[in-house]
């Protein structure tokens, strides 16, 4: 993980730079928990991902892909959100991400428990 001051141009660079010497690794951003003047970028090797980890589970268990559902909170999980086909964003996820998926409410409201609930037909 790399730690930098809030950057967007900077962090492009890198991710660029990072991607480019390290072909078999992937770069993604992640919010930082310690607020808004920093940006996070997590490095996995390029296969590594939320989403192929669920799908690996799907064929494991024998679960359809049409039958999951995921929810996420930031850029970390937008292969997840992608394989899923329930996919969930919630309230307080990055603005960018938001018109890509369906909104759910902060995880700070229980997001998940609400979208179960609603998906299971439970009130």
């Amino acid at each position: 993980m790399v730690i930098f001051p809030n950057d967007e141009s900077l962090f492009n660079k890198l991710k660029i730079k990072v991607e480019k010497l390290f072909p078999e690794v992937r770069a993604i951003r992640a919010t930082s928990p310690l607020g808004t003047g920093y940006i996070w970028m997590e490095l996995f090797h390029k296969d590594v991902s939320k989403g192929n980890g669920i799908a690996h589970l799907c064929e494991i268990i024998g679960v359809h892909p049409g039958q999951t559902m995921g929810i996420g909170n930031d850029y970390n999980d937008i292969d997840l959100l992608n394989f899923t086909n329930y996919s969930y964003l919630v309230e307080n996820a990055p603005e960018e991400l938001k018109p890509h998926f369906e909104n759910a409410p902060s995880n700070e409201d229980h997001a998940f428990s609400i979208i179960v609930k609603r998906l299971l037909g439970i009130s």
